[in-house]
């Protein structure tokens, strides 16, 4: 559930040319999802996108703040 946040988070991000610049030396983590794909994800996310309200509950019994 987490993960999916994170990869939905990760594919949000702005297309600002310097931000593409500071993603190449970011600091990234990589987990595996759901189906065994291993993927990168930032270590410390900014934002997290909900996608259900069942995601939104997990998300606050985790302590993200909802924007």
């Amino acid at each position: 559930m987490l993960t999916l946040c994170a990869l939905t988070l990760s594919a949000c991000g702005s297309e600002d040319k310097a931000d593409a610049a500071d993603a190449g030396t970011a600091v990234t983590t990589r987990v595996t999802d759901a189906t065994g794909t291993k993927v990168k994800v930032p270590a410390t996310p900014e934002r997290v996108v909900a996608l259900s309200e069942m995601d939104l509950d997990a998300s606050l019994a985790l302590g993200v703040e909802p924007v």
